[in-house]
């Protein structure tokens, strides 16, 4: 099995089917390592609509089929996530993967994996209050 992983002992039931919108992404699997910045672009859209917090599942089918993958196609696809984090960190370090759960999937040997992603916390710029002026010099 993976070393560092939750295992969880209750199958994963179907999900009901992904979303264009919000943080919820659907991957049966993660093993094309030519779309690696198109996965990266779909996390970073994932992120901005969880408010900086995605949930991505594997072994599960865009229709929310629970089915699961075999471990060492998991276990590739988890380094591929971690892959994308990292190629989001190029631009702004911090993207990280904060926890992740291995589930049995629903067909036998196959297994699905919650993995949640978080990125780092907007910068915060102060505002001045509204009846606050500003002086500005031309």
């Amino acid at each position: 099995m993976l070393d560092g992983y939750e295992y969880i002992q209750k199958a994963m039931p179907n999900q009901p089917a992904e979303s264009d919108e919000g943080n919820r992404e659907y991957k049966w699997k993660l093993v094309d390592r030519k779309k690696i910045r198109k996965i990266a672009s779909q996390l970073q859209y994932r992120l901005y609509e969880g408010d900086g917090r995605a949930l991505y599942m594997i072994g599960v089918t865009d229709k929310g089929n629970s089915w699961g993958i075999d471990i060492e196609t998991l276990a590739e696809s988890l380094q591929y996530l971690e892959d994308a984090c990292n190629e989001l960190n190029k631009e702004n370090p911090g993207h990280k993967i904060t926890k992740a759960r291995i589930y049995p999937g629903l067909t036998q040997d196959r297994y699905v994996a919650t993995v949640r992603v978080a990125r780092p916390p907007k910068s915060i710029i102060a505002v001045p209050p509204e009846d606050t002026a500003l002086a500005i010099k031309i």
